[in-house]
């Protein structure tokens, strides 16, 4: 267990070191524990989707294949009802969850930034499980006279894009008062979960207007999905640490904003 969670091996050094950093400072064993999990976790899931459709193209045909596009839809990135899509539904659902219990805990400003991330991830899992802007695009592009691919994916990146720089704009100004660590980990989990969502995605579309069944596209589809993951991941280790440590009574305000509390404080007193 040691070695898990970082403490008494050179790679779990190494670990522990890169979760120490990405959570500002000296990180929770909770922590640590859960960002192992999670690169385990999520590592394994994209190596089995990618490894098993290779295999499925590689043979072609054969029971052997037919058997195994089977496996491959089980584990497939961008299938419903599967092993990825339930863990993409748990990982929303336990990120909006600390989210908002943070909330409870959390004071001022830094309350609303915590019901923020809290409401925005609930709604992106919404939008993974029932697949809101998929279908969106689909009755957009047939409405504009498109097909299922091509220019269809410039439709849905212009109000996606607006979208989620509206989002980052929000979440700049509310995280404000958030220590730094907080801050750049929650801006660092949009722009990379967005950059896989809208980026990604798009040039995936843009290349492959039949829906695509190469090798790249293949692989265009798991750094897309594999973005999605990590931005959330990243997302829930900042709402776990910050629970933790508000649940033991440490602050995670910006040493700034509290400098500028306490001085407005003695401003008042004298």
């Amino acid at each position: 267990m040691a070695a898990f969670v970082g403490e008494a091996t050179p790679s779990g050094s190494v670990h522990r070191l890169f979760v120490d950093r990405f959570l500002g400072g000296s990180s929770t064993r909770e922590a640590r524990t859960a960002a192992a999990a999670l690169a385990g976790g999520v590592g394994l899931v994209l190596a089995l989707s990618l490894g098993t459709r290779v295999l499925a193209r590689l043979l072609r045909s054969g029971t052997e294949a037919e058997g195994l596009d089977s496996v491959a839809q089980f584990f497939s990135v961008d299938g419903e009802r599967n092993v990825p899509a339930t863990l993409s539904g748990l990982l929303f659902i336990a990120t909006a969850g600390l989210c908002l219990v943070a909330a409870t805990r959390a004071q001022g400003r830094n309350r609303l930034a915590w019901a923020f991330f809290g409401v925005a991830t609930l709604a992106m899992a919404f939008d993974e499980v029932f697949e809101i802007h998929e279908r969106l695009l689909k009755w957009v592009g047939e409405g504009l006279g498109f097909e299922s691919g091509g220019l269809i994916y410039f439709v849905w990146v212009i109000p996606g894009a607006m979208l989620a720089l509206a989002m980052v704009a929000v979440a700049f100004w509310l995280t404000k008062g958030l220590d730094r660590w907080q801050r750049t980990g929650a801006l660092m989990a949009a722009v990379v979960f967005f950059g896989g969502a809208l980026g990604v995605e798009t040039v995936t579309g843009v290349l492959f207007d039949d829906g695509g069944s190469s090798l790249l596209y293949v692989l265009l589809q798991v750094v897309e999905e594999g973005m999605e993951f990590t931005g959330v991941s990243l997302m829930l280790l900042v709402a776990l640490e910050s629970f933790l440590r508000l649940s033991r009574g440490q602050s995670v305000t910006n040493p700034e904003v509290r400098s500028s509390s306490r001085a407005s404080l003695s401003r008042s007193l004298g």
